[in-house]
């Protein structure tokens, strides 16, 4: 009887055992579509985010200094050569040479200021009338 008790108990562990393997699976399936179902919904909420994002913060068209630089040599005619040669007119080159590449140098006739730093103009501004003096 024994040999039978124990037959019984296996048949029936195994039994257990399928079932369990098979839930398992099942559960394995369908967490899998649960997981797809997520990746879904997380793809649909970035995508909605993104879109009020745009609606939120509209882009705004620019132009590059480029396009800028571009657009005043090309469209308008103005030539920068000459630009940089009034800039730096010899009595400019020898001013700044003196003083060893920092200057602030004021064109009373032209009516601008240069600002030198390290032989390099870093900006210009017009002068102010009293400034022309």
């Amino acid at each position: 009887m024994s040999n039978q008790k124990s037959q019984k108990t296996l048949k029936e562990l195994k039994s257990q055992l399928q079932v369990i393997e098979g839930d398992l699976e099942a559960d394995k399936v369908a967490l899998a579509n649960l997981q797809q179902k997520m990746r879904s919904k997380q793809s649909s909420v970035q995508s909605l985010r993104d879109k009020i994002k745009k609606l939120e913060n509209p882009v705004v068209p620019q132009v590059s200094e480029h396009a800028l630089y571009r657009y005043c040599e090309r469209v308008l005619g103005i030539n920068y050569d000459d630009i940089r040669a009034e800039i730096l007119s010899n009595a400019t080159v020898a001013m700044l040479t003196a003083c060893g590449g920092t200057l602030k140098y004021r064109n009373p006739e032209k009516g601008y200021i240069v600002v030198f730093k390290n032989n390099m103009a870093l900006t210009i501004d017009s002068m102010k009338k009293e400034d022309k003096k």
